[in-house]
């Protein structure tokens, strides 16, 4: 057990038989249960790790995206008819994939526990996109005096085909992440393009069924003050027709002034770090942050991400060159403590834990692991002849977002490649497919672009409640 200077903060760790991701999430319960139970009279017990972490409720990001669109539904149709057809086809979807298809898939790839959150949110999304599209050519051709048969039939044959053509990319760009080469991501791709697959067909044949059965009815259940379109006086058009009327009357200028802002989005882009959330990122009310700032409090913010050196010794008379090699680290700049090395009772191996003075998310600990790989573990350990390994979680950690630095050219080069040929073979248009890919390019760049700004703190991340740099 370790104790704080002031003898106020004490901190210990809890082995398990397992990986903490593998810990049933009752169990989790249980010891947070425990914890709770045994504070009191001034003493908190705060825990954490992957098994709290997995165990602490938390609100369903799928819930929440789906409450704000149904607001914004709400806002836009002024019908709770019109509004819930959207939002009934995102649910029929969520429904079979995330209740399902992915469980079934679980039995047969490996399948993150955050899966069904990604897949859910990317299928309400798309889903209410793919409804929106077949919903509002279908009540145009209604208000052009077409009857309920027709309608139907218009809003298929046009924007069902666009409907068919999105979610065919959406699921090539979603697929994409294979080509990341890590096989948890496989599940993940297959899990969202899974979800993407159900609403796509959900739109093109349940959304008509339901339409041709409500007809006119469609905009029943009005609300009052929504859904009214602006128009425009004098000459009857709406905001959107005269800015459509606009940007043809001067396609070039509008052209440039597009990319000319988007490639102002993207320039914090180049400056992009990414890596991995940690406990740090927790809302203050879960018991993994609130361990998270104890811990910093007591011992400083690298003890949330120690580093481990695992040494192989080729002989037990190495001892010496680890002790030296330890009192070396302690005077290494980023380096908050190093305990007493341990070796095992062979006497051909040791470990060296090394206590970051930085978070697992700051910069200087990402240079602290660097360099120790670099230069200092070959200069010391590799010139004594001496196998050194540098793991740990936060170490873990790093690897993983270079290695993903790495494949993200391949990945972004597949994605746009494949998309291009399937637009291609949609639309018989290299012109088409050509400025398809840019415009995702340009649009994809400065969202990360704008990504990056938010996640470097500052006015910008503050309007958000991120008041420090975190890596993406």
């Amino acid at each position: 057990i370790r104790v704080s200077e002031n003898g106020q903060i004490g901190a210990t760790t809890l082995p398990l038989t397992v990986p903490g991701w593998d810990v049933p999430k009752e169990d989790g319960e249980k010891l947070i249960a425990a914890a709770e139970e045994n504070s009191g009279d001034g003493l908190q017990i705060k825990l954490g790790g992957d098994p709290i972490y997995a165990a602490q409720e938390a609100a369903s990001p799928e819930g929440i995206g789906f409450l704000g669109a149904a607001i914004v539904l709400l806002i836009a149709f002024g019908s709770v008819v019109a509004a819930g057809l959207p939002l009934a086809i995102a649910l029929v979807g969520l429904g079979i994939s995330s209740g399902g298809l992915i469980v079934l898939l679980a039995n047969v790839i490996d399948v993150p526990d955050w899966t069904t959150a990604v897949s859910g949110l990317i299928g309400i999304g798309v889903g209410i996109d793919y409804a929106l599209l077949v919903l509002t050519r279908f009540r145009a051709a209604m208000d052009a005096g077409k009857d309920r048969h027709d309608a139907v039939v218009e809003a298929v044959t046009t924007a069902g085909r666009s409907v068919l053509i999105a979610g065919a990319t959406v699921v090539v760009a979603v697929l994409g992440l294979c080509l990341t080469a890590l096989p948890y991501m496989y599940g993940v791709a297959i899990s969202a393009s899974f979800a993407v697959l159900v609403v796509m067909l959900a739109a093109v044949t349940l959304l008509p069924a339901l339409l041709s059965y409500l007809g006119p009815n469609v905009d029943r259940l009005r609300l009052p003050f929504l859904g009214r379109t602006l128009k425009a006086e004098g000459d009857g058009e709406s905001p959107a027709a005269r800015w459509s009327h606009a940007v043809q009357r001067r396609p070039w200028t509008a052209a440039v002034a597009a990319t000319a802002v988007l490639l102002a989005l993207a320039a914090p882009a180049l400056g992009m770090r990414l890596g991995f959330p940690d406990a740090g990122n927790d809302p203050p009310d879960t018991m993994t942050r609130q361990a998270y700032d104890l811990n910093t409090e007591g011992f400083g913010p690298g003890t949330n991400g120690p580093l481990v050196i695992a040494a192989e010794l080729p002989e037990p008379d190495a001892r010496a060159e680890i002790d030296s090699f330890a009192e070396r680290l302690r005077s290494e700049p980023g380096v908050a403590f190093v305990p007493d090395p341990q070796i095992n009772a062979e006497g051909d191996a040791a470990i060296v834990t090394v206590i970051p003075r930085g978070s697992p998310q700051d910069e200087e600990t990402e240079d602290l692991v660097n360099r120790l790989r670099d230069d200092v573990v070959p200069r010391t350990l590799g010139a004594a002849g001496i196998t050194a390994n540098i793991g740990g979680v936060t170490a873990a950690l790093e690897d993983q977002s270079d290695y993903i630095t790495g494949r993200l050219p391949l990945f972004i080069a597949g994605v746009v490649g494949l998309s291009f040929l399937l637009l291609l073979v949609a639309f018989h248009s290299p012109l088409i497919s050509l400025k398809a890919a840019v415009m995702n390019l340009l649009s994809v760049s400065a969202a990360y672009g704008v990504m990056t700004l938010v996640a470097k703190g500052g006015t910008v991340g503050g309007l958000i409640g991120i008041d420090h740099e975190v890596p993406i």
